[in-house]
């Protein structure tokens, strides 16, 4: 995750500065157009406002808790099937939700599901970091996105590629939960694909 947090604002809202300005005018434009079709009530986090500190936009979002990669760090991976299922359920309905509006995220990790607020809501989350995000008409072969660990077979061989990137990364996210290891343990493309060979090898 690009990103980085400053204090609160307030208690209702936390600041997010994205250090790269041209990052940031993108991601707060794609954030805009989706709080303009309420994908916020769609596990989607909210968008506030905008701002300008020291010459640098920031992003003015709700205040979310602990993301899902520390959180399995300190549990050591350990979660309930029914836990996984209900952070599951709420990332599939956020990219079905972007799939409507024709975006891809484009970078789905453990690191950008946050938790709202693991003591009052348990395993209520939101998906964060529209760095990456695009319309999916802007989707181009060979264009690189997604985190190595999780990007999807067509994105790696430089194929045409949808929204259906961000459900394989979806999948590597459960693997995750489910299992406490990535799926595909990489930073090159060329080892994720043997990674990914292998399996379907063993599957075979």
């Amino acid at each position: 995750m690009a990103s980085f947090e400053t204090p609160c604002l307030s208690v209702r809202h936390g600041v997010r500065m994205v250090p790269e300005p041209n990052v940031t005018l993108e991601q707060a434009s794609m954030l805009r157009h989706l709080m303009l079709h309420n994908l916020d009530k769609c596990n989607i986090i909210t968008l506030y406002d905008e701002i300008f500190i020291s010459n640098r936009m920031s992003l003015v979002v709700e205040k979310l808790d602990i993301s899902l990669h520390n959180y399995l760090l300190e549990t050591q991976g350990l979660v309930l099937l029914e836990d996984i299922r209900t952070v599951i359920q709420q990332m599939a309905t956020a990219l079905a939700a972007l799939k409507r509006v024709g975006v891809i995220h484009g970078d789905v990790t453990t690191d950008n599901i946050m938790m709202v607020d693991r003591v009052r809501q348990p395993f209520r989350v939101k998906l964060i970091d529209f760095s990456q995000a695009m319309f999916s008409s802007q989707a181009k072969p060979g264009r690189i996105l997604q985190t190595p660990q999780y990007r999807a077979a067509e994105i790696m061989l430089g194929l045409p590629f949808c929204e259906a990137v961000d459900i394989w990364a979806l999948g590597c996210v459960m693997g995750i939960m489910m299992f406490g290891f990535e799926l595909f343990p990489t930073t090159t493309d060329y080892d994720a694909s043997r990674g990914l060979q292998t399996s379907l090898c063993i599957m075979c």
